[in-house]
């Protein structure tokens, strides 16, 4: 039986890696490398703006100050996780060198200066958060419809190739405003998939967009795992709220349940036999039109598939795609 990679790649590897290359000017990488210790958000000067910080990275938006193009730069210290480079970082840029889809983020360059590993992406203008947060997004149901079916269409381009995301959540969709167009982004816990009794970690994705199957600790899981996400997504995108907001992983499960019930030998009987799993409260499904009532009925029918407890009844993509509730678009999810 496989379990999951965690341990360290050799240097060898990383250093063949660094032969594929788009450099920027020198003063660009020198600006982009002098940025340590930096809050969120603070423009360091005029090339170089800290735009997010998460566990293990930075991440900046740098300017090209001969050709005044920008790119956004992903800093991450190899010292942080041990003296040689984690098998985590070689995982990802193997995985987005092989990506070439209209709505997956770019990635431009690598760049190595000391114990710094800098991924270089494409500039988008804001995250899907920001976006749903400072637009009233739920009054252009058209927009939304378009947004899902690009993000569907990398999502089924991704399970396509065996490879899971893991991390869906807005955070991770990059929007081009005036083009209105997504790209999904941020594939550091992405993993491929498909080895017959392969063994990964529950512990992956943020827990509001967190499959139960995850949050009841299962380690065999497929792309329904990302089904469930995107439907927490399309849930935030009509209704500016996300969907389930527990305040844990135990909480989490609750808020789901007393959403969609809690599960029966019917619904999924795996969980309800155990009684391990199931909590002592019991819930009822409530009509998922109080959570999304802006939503057209079509539109509600592919949210209440998306988030089926049961990932054996949950939509695959490909099936999302197909959804009567895309009609109006064309197949680049435009209308």
């Amino acid at each position: 039986m496989t379990t999951e990679e965690n341990s360290n790649t050799s240097d060898s590897l990383f250093k063949h890696i660094f032969k594929w290359r788009l450099p920027l000017s020198k003063q660009t990488k020198h600006r982009a490398n002098d940025t340590k210790g930096s809050r969120k958000d603070e423009n360091l000067s005029d090339d170089v703006v800290k735009i997010a910080e998460g566990g293990f990275s930075k991440v900046y938006r740098v300017r090209d100050s001969n050709t005044g193009q920008h790119a956004v730069l992903k800093e991450m210290s190899i010292t942080e996780w041990s003296d040689t480079v984690p098998s985590s970082i070689i995982r990802e840029i193997s995985l987005l060198r092989e990506m070439n889809h209209p709505n997956i983020v770019r990635l431009l360059n690598v760049q190595q200066r000391n114990i710094i590993v800098n991924l270089v992406f494409e500039n988008l203008d804001c995250d899907l958060h920001e976006f749903i947060h400072r637009n009233d997004f739920s009054a252009n149901p058209l927009l939304i419809k378009s947004f899902m079916h690009q993000i569907l269409s990398a999502l089924a381009y991704c399970h396509a190739h065996k490879i899971l995301h893991r991390d869906l959540k807005p955070r991770n969709v990059l929007v081009d405003v005036s083009n209105k167009i997504v790209k999904l982004a941020d594939f550091g816990l992405a993993r491929p998939f498909g080895e017959p009794d392969t063994i990964y970690t529950s512990n992956v994705g943020t827990c509001w967009y967190r499959a139960p199957e995850l949050l009841l600790y299962s380690e065999e899981y497929t792309g329904q795992i990302d089904v469930w996400s995107l439907g927490c997504m399309f849930g935030e995108m009509v209704s500016g709220q996300c969907v389930f907001q527990g305040a844990g992983q135990d909480d989490e499960l609750i808020a789901i349940y007393s959403v969609l019930g809690t599960p029966t030998k019917e619904t999924w009987p795996e969980v309800a036999t155990s009684r391990t799993l199931v909590p002592s409260q019991e819930y009822a499904a409530i009509d998922l039109k109080r959570i999304v009532p802006r939503l057209e009925p079509e539109g509600l029918d592919l949210f209440s598939r998306m988030l089926v407890l049961n990932p054996n009844k949950r939509i695959t993509v490909e099936a999302a795609l197909n959804h009567p509730y895309f009609k109006d678009l064309n197949s680049k999810g435009k209308p």
